[in-house]
């Protein structure tokens, strides 16, 4: 009877630990595949990024976490200008400029020059980038060296679209060390063609935030001036705001018109000058035959009247 007794109570044992491996078994494979979900999973939508969780009863449940900038972290600015340039000594103000630009280690991008054969005025167009440490340096230059004719400032604030693109850029590392593993652990091999896939495109997705956070660091790195200098005999002065100044300005701009005008006609006078004189050349022998002619037809009339 005690034999029979202690084996049932083994039977009941072993029962019990085969009914355990199962489970655990089972949990196993659970875990491998609520992972695998995850990775299908995740991703995001409109800057909030979402991972996959198993609750307790094994179902997948989405959760939400949003990246924000943390206080403190840089702001990421890129400026811009466009700045017009005046110089009466335009030789020596272009080389000026080539110097402050290399003196602060600037960039040219690129630099288009027009009339250097000096008939008329002579421009400079110059695409330069400058460190944002020596913008403002650069800036105040130009106004204490040059005519500073027009000049317009911009900033654009990327910061919150870089920081986006950083969280999800570690997002994107953290699925692809993940990806790896499971590829290493995988055992069939229509598993590893689904996993490389996933990974093909999270690598994708890697290298486009990458470039995009390279692009913003260059952009934040330098401001871009659009500089044009233009040589001019006389610097562009701003608009007057008084009834006397505008008075004033006027006159003044009157007589510069007419000194201008009479210069202008004093030339043209210059200029037509040989035609001129062949005009008045030619005017005088018609005006001598004309009158010769007159002078041979009343002298044949006088003639006629003392014959008849």
């Amino acid at each position: 009877m005690k034999k029979l007794t202690l084996v049932s109570l083994l039977l009941v044992l072993c029962i019990l630990f085969s009914a355990c491996g199962a489970v655990a078994t089972d949990s196993i494979t659970e875990s491998a595949t609520n992972e695998q979900k995850f990775y299908s999973a995740y991703g995001s939508e409109n800057g909030v990024y979402y991972a996959a969780t198993a609750d307790d009863a094994g179902s997948l449940q989405m959760e939400s976490t949003e990246y924000a900038p943390a206080e403190g972290q840089e702001e990421k600015l890129v400026y811009t200008s466009n700045v017009t340039l005046e110089a009466e000594d335009f030789d020596a103000a272009s080389q000026t400029l080539h110097s402050t630009i290399n003196s602060l280690g600037g960039i040219i991008v690129s630099e288009n020059a027009y009339n250097l054969s000096n008939v008329g005025f002579r421009s400079l167009e110059m695409t330069v980038r400058i460190p944002q440490e020596n913008y403002e340096t650069f800036l105040s230059g130009l106004s204490s060296s040059y005519n500073v004719a027009s000049i317009r400032n911009s900033v654009e604030n990327f910061t919150e679209q870089y920081y986006d693109n950083e969280s999800r850029l570690k997002s994107y590392r953290v699925q692809e060390e993940r990806l790896f593993a499971m590829l290493e652990k995988a055992e069939t091999v229509e598993d590893m063609l689904d996993i490389e896939e996933r990974l093909c495109n999270v690598q994708y997705q890697i290298e486009s935030l990458t470039n995009t956070k390279n692009t913003i660091d260059n952009d934040v790195r330098y401001a871009t001036f659009y500089l044009n200098l233009d040589e001019v005999t006389k610097y562009t002065t701003p608009t007057p705001k008084t009834f006397g100044d505008r008075l004033g300005e006027t006159v003044s701009e009157s007589g510069e018109m007419f000194a201008e005008f009479l210069e202008g006609l004093l030339f043209a006078i210059i200029f037509m000058a040989p035609y001129l004189v062949i005009i008045a050349v030619i005017t005088v022998i018609v005006i001598v035959c004309v009158k010769r002619s007159k002078k041979k037809k009343a002298r044949a009339a006088e003639v006629n009247k003392d014959e008849k």
